[in-house]
């Protein structure tokens, strides 16, 4: 089964289903990705020399682009801009934090991962996201284009979770 949508239906969709933590500050389209303003401020549970880093940083802009998807998995090329501090740096500081503020949203543990290949990106296990919300879907492919994203899907006995 081919499934299409728009980037703006999909984050219609994501917001319909849990709200954005708080330090979502903004998620919007981006030609063929997905612009977030990260209010890091307001990310939970920092402390010592994460706190200074926060506090040095504000904000951070991300445009987060698919770059592929095998067995799966996506991985994103995330371009981030925030001042004060350089983008490894925040990572290494903020990373695991950003990681497991989405887990607290829902996000199954394990999901998400941040890796410097030399660049930064995400790598999003969306099979096990849906795995996580319905039994029987099987996520085949996965492209953008054109602010639209298409999925090939194969089907089995589906039940939602």
């Amino acid at each position: 089964m081919r499934i299409e949508l728009t980037i703006d239906e999909i984050l219609a969709l994501a917001r319909a289903a849990a709200p954005l933590p708080p330090v979502v500050a903004d998620v919007r389209a981006a030609d063929d990705g997905v612009h977030v303003t990260l209010d890091l401020r307001e990310l939970p549970g920092v402390t010592g020399a994460q706190r200074i880093a926060v506090r040095m940083a504000g904000t951070a802009e991300v445009v987060a682009r698919l770059h592929g998807f095998a067995d799966g998995v996506a991985t994103l090329d995330l371009d981030v801009a925030v001042r004060g501090l350089p983008v490894d740096r925040l990572v290494g500081l903020l990373g695991d934090r950003l990681v497991r503020t989405l887990e607290a949203q829902g996000v199954p543990c394990g999901a998400v991962t941040l890796v410097q290949q030399p660049e930064l990106a995400a790598r999003v296990d969306v099979q096990h996201v849906l795995a996580e919300r319905v039994t029987g879907v099987r996520l085949t492919s996965l492209e953008v284009d054109g602010g639209r994203v298409r999925g090939e899907i194969d089907l089995g006995a589906v039940t939602l979770r």
